[in-house]
C-alpha cells in the first residue's frame, strides 16, 4: 500500500535492509491494533524470510520492536517450508534468533491446491449427475477441510491477542493466506468489521491495498488465452465468513445473499475491485476512470442486504462482543448460495445470469438461453393444441362463443398457454 505503519524507532536504511531480507520486500506492517486487551496488542503482517542471506539483525530488532512478547503464525506447514529452503526458496524464522518471539504453523495448503479443490468441488455441485455418494464428493474435494484450517488458524491467533501477545502472521509472499487469516481474525475481533461499510474497508485494505493478485489468482493468464482460476483465495475467505454467518447471524449487519452477490461479481469483470494484483497495477490500468468499486455499486441497494437481527454496539465494548469461531468440520456447511447457486436441477432467474467463463464462453448463459428455447418450442405446440380445440369448440350446437381470454403463464418445467371461454346458451 502506499501508506503503512511500522515501529516508530526505525530508520528507512533499516527498514530497506528489513526489506531485502523478505521475500517481496514485504516488510512486517501493522495490521490491526485488538484493544480489547490490557494493554492493546497488534497484529502484523508480512512474506517469509528468504533463504541464503544468513541473519538479518534489523529484521530481528524490528521484530523485538513489535511488542514485549510476539508470537510468530507461519501460515504454512513444517514440511512445505522445508520443500521451499530446498529449492532455494523461503525459510522460517528460528526462536533462537529471535529471542522474544514464539513460532507456530497453521498447516494450511497453498493457493495451488485451493484452486484445484475449488474446481474438484465445483464440478461436483455444477454435475446434472445424480450422484449416489454426492457427500463422499464433496468431501473428496477437501474444501471444507481447508475452511476448516482457516478458521481454527484464525481461532489460534485471536487466543494469542487475548493473552496479551502481539503476532505476526505471513506465508510466503504474504498475500493470499496471509491475507485471508488477518482478515478473519478482525472479523472476529472487531464488530465494525462484521458491517457493511466496515467490511468493504477491511477488503479494501487487507486485499486490494497489500496487493492481492486478483486479477492471477481469479481472472486471466497475459495473452488472449484464458485459464481455470489459479487459486481463488479470496472465494476460501467468503467462505469462511458464510460459516461465521451461520453460526453468528445476528452479529453481522449483512445477510448471506448480500456475501453470495459478492462471490457471483468476482468473474462477471464489472468492477476494479478484482481486475488488478495491486493497487499500482489498477492505476496503470486506469482503472478508477474506467469503471466503480463492487461497494458503490451494492451500497445503491443494501436494503435488500440488512440483516433484520443486527445491531452495532459501537467499537467501546469490543471484548464483550468478540467471536470464537467453531472450526470443526461437523459445524460447517457447503455455501450452497454459492455453490448450488448454478446447479442444472435449480430454476434460472434473471440474478443468476452471472458470468463464468470457461473457454471465453458463458456456460451457465448459454445453458439457461438452450433451456429458454426449449420453453419457447414446448410453447408454440401447446398454442397449436389450443388452436384446434378453439375450432372444436366453435361447432358445438346450442352454444355461442360470447369471449375467450388466452393466457400464458411460466411454470418450473415449462410456459404452458391455456384458453378460458366465457359460454351462454343460445
Amino acid at each position: 500500500p502506499q501508506h503503512f505503519a511500522v515501529p516508530a524507532q526505525f530508520s528507512d536504511e533499516e527498514l530497506a535492509k528489513v526489506a531485502e531480507f523478505r521475500a517481496n520486500r514485504r516488510i512486517p506492517a501493522l495490521s490491526y491494533v485488538f484493544r480489547a486487551s490490557d494493554p492493546p496488542v497488534t497484529l502484523w503482517r508480512s512474506s517469509q524470510l528468504v533463504v541464503g542471506t544468513g541473519r538479518c539483525l534489523e529484521d530481528e530488532r524490528m521484530v523485538q520492536l513489535l511488542g514485549r512478547a510476539v508470537h510468530i503464525y507461519d501460515v504454512r506447514s513444517k514440511g512445505n517450508i522445508f520443500i521451499n529452503k530446498f529449492r532455494g526458496g523461503t525459510g522460517a524464522e528460528s526462536s533462537s534468533h529471535y529471542s522474544n518471539a514464539e513460532v507456530f504453523f497453521l498447516d494450511a495448503k497453498d493457493f495451488e491446491f485451493v484452486g484445484r479443490s475449488y474446481k474438484k468441488l465445483a464440478a461436483v455441485c455444477l454435475s446434472s449427475e445424480d450422484y449416489s455418494n454426492w457427500l463422499s464428493e464433496v468431501e473428496d474435494s477437501r474444501w471444507l477441510e481447508q475452511v476448516s484450517r482457516m478458521l481454527k488458524g484464525a481461532g489460534k491467533i485471536l487466543e494469542s491477542l487475548q493473552k496479551g501477545f502481539s503476532v505476526l502472521v505471513h506465508c510466503d509472499d504474504g498475500w493470499d493466506r496471509t491475507a485471508v487469516i488477518v482478515s478473519i481474525v478482525q472479523i472476529l475481533a472487531d464488530p465494525f468489521a462484521r458491517t457493511f461499510k466496515g467490511f468493504a474497508r477491511l477488503i479494501n485494505r487487507e486485499w486490494n491495498q497489500f496487493g492481492h493478485p486478483f486479477f492471477s489468482r481469479l481472472m486471466y493468464n497475459s495473452g488472449d488465452s484464458i485459464r481455470d482460476p489459479q487459486g481463488p483465495v479470496f472465494l476460501q475467505f467468503l467462505d469462511c465468513v458464510h460459516q461465521l454467518l451461520n453460526h453468528f447471524p445476528s452479529r453481522f449487519e449483512f445477510n448471506q445473499k448480500f456475501l453470495a452477490e459478492v462471490a457471483a461479481e468476482i468473474y462477471s469483470g464489472r468492477f476494479s475491485t478484482f481486475l488488478a494484483d495491486s493497487p499500482r497495477d489498477a492505476i496503470e490500468k486506469q482503472l478508477p476512470n474506467r469503471t466503480i468499486s463492487l461497494w458503490t455499486d451494492l451500497f445503491t441497494h443494501v436494503e435488500e442486504f440488512k440483516s433484520p437481527f443486527f445491531y452495532y454496539h459501537g467499537r467501546q465494548d469490543e471484548e464483550r462482543y468478540v467471536l470464537t469461531p467453531e472450526s470443526q468440520i461437523r459445524h460447517l456447511r457447503l455455501w450452497k448460495e454459492h455453490f448450488l447457486r448454478y446447479c442444472p436441477q435449480r430454476r434460472l432467474t434473471l440474478s443468476d445470469f452471472h458470468i463464468y467463463r470457461e473457454k471465453g464462453v458463458d456456460i451457465f448463459l448459454k445453458r439457461a438461453l438452450g433451456e429458454i428455447d426449449q420453453l419457447y418450442a414446448e410453447n408454440r405446440k401447446l398454442k397449436r393444441q389450443i388452436a384446434s380445440h378453439d375450432a372444436a369448440l366453435l361447432h358445438l350446437r346450442g352454444l355461442s362463443v360470447l369471449s375467450l381470454i388466452h393466457i400464458s403463464e411460466p411454470t418450473r418445467q415449462a410456459e404452458i398457454s391455456y384458453a378460458v371461454f366465457c359460454l351462454k346458451k343460445k
